[in-house]
């Protein structure tokens, strides 16, 4: 069984007092111990490496970091770097690999022609083949995540595209499981405020054959301004905000597609509660205080374990942006 975290507020970056709006609820869990469970993972999303100490010390079980496979980057070696840090010098357990094509600039590169989905299934097979060589059996679980929150026109080229995605899906879960059969697939989790609705994004993938392509569905349950257990993300105003609890529709779709068996993974959550040197736009409005964010995380994973035998890792964005940027 994992071991639970014995105290995320600990882990609950320092900020100024936010002003939310809406003002969030009170939170009605303190922290505490979390149970052992045997579906749940208890995983950081981390852009610094070295973030995994304080993670692992927490009792976290779970590292996911980013993985650039631009052609004209040495994405392996990276990847090398990346798994040395993660599962040797910082003792994480179980890694998560986001896979993603960034331009040199920085900007999302999506694969959508066939050449481009070519090149970025033959780079992850390199690095699932290299990661096997290397790493397989030394260690836990190796997982990919098929590219990041592809309902997002910035993450897309402007267009999200339901069956492209899915092609991509397929053609990068096949080279992978070739080059490491171990290896766990995951689809890249949609944003709960996509430019294409993220529910109505996910039924579209199973209508274009996702079922059976990936270990897991990826999900980003943020909890916007709300706590765990609030049942809608709808304010009085008639505003839409995300809820943690907004996984349950996105569960709902994978039992009407006949998928009950697959898990979903919780590849990014939280609550916002700020960093010195991240700036959160336009979505400084879903901000909580330090302690509400503790609060609710804590109540967060003891939901999951009570209430969703389907749920596997969860995955806690600890921090949003490398030091000094």
């Amino acid at each position: 069984s994992p071991t639970p975290p014995p105290a995320i507020a600990q882990l609950a970056p320092a900020t100024l007092e936010p002003t939310p709006d809406p003002q969030p609820l009170a939170p009605t869990l303190q922290p505490s111990n979390l149970p052992p469970s045997n579906h749940l993972g208890y995983g950081v999303q981390l852009a610094e490496a070295k973030n995994m100490e304080l993670a692992v010390q927490g009792g976290f079980n779970w590292a996911k970091h980013d993985l650039n496979l631009r052609q004209e980057t040495n994405f392996t070696a990276n990847a090398d770097n990346l798994l040395s840090d993660l599962l040797g010098k910082y003792k994480a357990k179980n890694v998560l690999l986001k896979l993603v094509v960034w331009s040199e600039g920085g900007l999302p590169d999506a694969p959508r022609t066939p050449d481009e989905i070519s090149t970025f299934t033959a780079n992850a097979a390199d690095v699932a083949k290299f990661i096997r060589s290397r790493y397989g059996g030394m260690y836990g679980t190796i997982a990919y995540e098929v590219w990041n929150e592809p309902n997002l026109n910035y993450e897309w080229e402007g267009n999200p595209n339901p069956a492209e995605y899915v092609t991509l899906l397929r053609a990068t879960s096949d080279a992978i499981r070739q080059a490491d059969p171990a290896a766990r697939i995951i689809s890249g989790a949609p944003s709960p405020g996509g430019d294409y609705d993220d529910l109505k994004f996910l039924e579209a993938m199973y209508a274009n054959g996702a079922k059976g392509l990936m270990d897991a569905v990826g999900s980003h349950p943020y909890g916007g301004p709300w706590p765990h257990d609030h049942p809608t993300g709808i304010d009085e105003a008639g505003n839409g905000w995300p809820y943690f609890r907004k996984v349950e529709a996105q569960r709902a779709i994978m039992e009407k597609y006949g998928d009950s068996a697959t898990q979903i993974w919780a590849t990014e959550f939280s609550w916002l509660a700020g960093l010195p040197n991240c700036d959160f736009g336009e979505h400084t409005r879903w901000q909580v205080s330090p302690q509400q964010q503790a609060d609710y995380l804590v109540a967060a994973y003891q939901y999951a374990h009570q209430n969703w035998p389907w749920m596997g890792p969860m995955f806690v964005v600890y921090d949003f942006a490398i030091s000094g940027r």
